[in-house]
């Protein structure tokens, strides 16, 4: 991305985050939690092949379920997936996720489509924050200042 690009996809991902981006720690944090949850997503459909479940969707609805975190209007499915074999810890560690991903981005998550959904808006976070890492490196600025300057633009 040229600095035109930069600047317009930084008011794109600002859009799409719930997080504020107040500091070099906290856009860290966030370009860290936005690997995670891709890893999670992949997790997610990785358990839906292994308990044979067609619909990655319905396995995160079981999580989001476990969560007990329900919002207004949500219709949350549960008891379509059998996760008792899968180690309480790995679950317990797949419910923080999801927890985590719905408090990360301004995306309604309830099915598979939605997590797909998710899964892009992720990817296009993570491009973002590559080309704001690589161009910042370029100018000799950290990658906070470098948000700092698109923010003022």
């Amino acid at each position: 991305l040229d600095m035109a690009g930069l600047m317009q996809r930084q008011f794109e991902v600002e859009s799409m985050l719930r997080w504020k981006l107040s500091d070099e720690e906290s856009l860290g944090r966030t370009m860290a939690t936005v690997d995670g949850l891709l890893a999670f997503i992949a997790a997610v459909k990785r358990l839906a092949r292994r308990l044979r479940v067609t619909n990655h969707g319905l396995v995160f609805q079981e999580l989001l379920g476990r969560l007990g975190k329900q919002r207004e209007g949500e219709c949350i499915i549960t008891g379509l997936v059998d996760l008792s074999g899968v180690p309480v810890e790995e679950c317990a560690a797949m419910v923080s996720q999801v927890e985590t991903l719905r408090e990360l981005i301004r995306v309604k998550i309830q099915d598979g489509a939605d997590v797909d959904t998710a899964a892009v808006t992720l990817r296009d976070c993570r491009s973002f924050f590559h080309s704001l890492t690589t161009h910042a490196a370029a100018q000799g600025k950290t990658p906070f200042t470098l948000w700092g300057d698109l923010q003022k633009m």
